[in-house]
């Protein structure tokens, strides 16, 4: 996927114009809601393991996770109170000197001769020298860039500075499910960044499991339906309605923590929510360091195995610490979610019972 920076900028430069005053929060709120990263100060930046570049892309990933965001918010909260067509000469007499001099600005400065490349930040004076920046929208495209994508990117910097491999997935990484994504269509209801998919095909339906669990069940068999299930979701590409229903289940199949929270978090746009892997590929797209999302917990079993004790309990059954699913009778509400008919009890909580325990829906 080939990235029109030009493009982004002139995008960015329109939301300020035509968007009534935003703050920071909100701005990545709404364009870039389920970007993953260093969390700075609520600001969310990428990792060299999403943004891959050379020596000088990794200085800037590690420089903005230490940089002070508040920064960026004043420049923005200056921004918001001037038109957008206002020149910089006539901002820059407004906030005076002194003014020009406070709260310095992440900047990548590339040096012919001798060749090099810096990162670090500069005073207001100096970035509007170094970007040839006009007027406020100029600015305002520059600060909307850093909240968006977590760094400001043009042609040059992209492709000849920092010689970014992955430019095209890094930027579906930050812009999707925002309204930016909205902005372009999508036929599939998900993501315009989601090729190949001309319609929701393959999408989970929790129904079948629900129906499977009717009735006793023990926990052995419960076990395995869920190791079942859980193959079944990593393998859809949308969730379609049952999105509640795997919201519900997610302790028990023991889905990734940044995955449930994309389930969980309702973004800008009503885009129908994806499955692990595609949400995966996008996040991370050909990123090496998976366990930024999947963790070594979650590459276990359903109900991982147990220590179990020495001690053993009338009718055989070992001691064990691993809690099992126990009946309430007379009940049919869903088995996961706030209302679920089960209860967690320990072997030891279950009185002379030597058979399995069992699931009574």
């Amino acid at each position: 996927m080939s990235v029109d920076y030009n493009a982004l900028l002139s995008l960015f430069a329109s939301l300020f114009r035509s968007n009534p005053p935003m703050d920071a929060k909100t701005i990545q709120e709404r364009f870039a809601p389920f970007a993953i990263g260093n969390n700075n100060g609520g600001l969310i930046f990428p990792t060299v393991h999403i943004l891959r570049g050379n020596a000088a892309c990794d200085q800037w990933c590690d420089f903005m996770a230490f940089y002070n965001v508040k920064h960026l918010e004043y420049w923005l909260g200056l921004c918001n109170q001037f038109r957008a067509d206002t020149l910089m000469i006539e901002f820059l007499q407004a906030i005076g000197p002194f003014g020009c001099q406070e709260h310095p600005l992440p900047v990548i400065e590339y040096v012919q001769r001798p060749e090099f490349v810096l990162v670090r930040d500069c005073t207001m004076l100096e970035l509007i020298h170094l970007y040839n920046m006009v007027t406020i929208e100029h600015l305002a495209s520059y600060l909307f860039s850093l909240l968006i994508l977590g760094i400001h990117l043009n042609e040059q910097i992209a492709n000849d500075i920092l010689m970014i491999q992955n430019q095209g997935e890094f930027i579906a990484s930050r812009l999707f499910q925002g309204e930016i994504d909205g902005m372009f269509g999508a036929s599939n209801g998900a993501s315009s960044f989601i090729s190949g998919f001309g319609s929701p095909q393959n999408t989970y339906d929790s129904e079948h499991f629900y129906t499977t669990i009717s009735g006793e069940i023990s926990m052995e068999q419960f076990n395995q339906l869920l190791s079942q299930e859980k193959q079944i979701i990593q393998r859809s590409q949308f969730l379609g309605n049952s999105t509640p229903q795997v919201i519900a289940m997610k302790e028990a199949l023991k889905l990734p923590e940044t995955y449930t929270s994309y389930l969980e978090k309702r973004g800008p746009i009503s885009a129908m929510k994806v499955g692990p892997k595609v949400y995966e590929s996008i996040a991370l797209g050909t990123s090496t360091r998976r366990d930024i999302i999947t963790k070594a917990i979650d590459n276990r079993e359903v109900h991982p195995p147990v220590n179990h004790e020495k001690k053993k309990f009338q009718g055989g059954v070992s001691g064990s610490k691993e809690k099992v699913i126990q009946a309430i009778p007379l009940q049919h509400v869903p088995v996961f979610g706030p209302q679920a008919n089960y209860v967690i009890q320990k072997f030891s909580d279950i009185n002379n019972q030597s058979q399995l325990p069992i699931l009574q829906i």
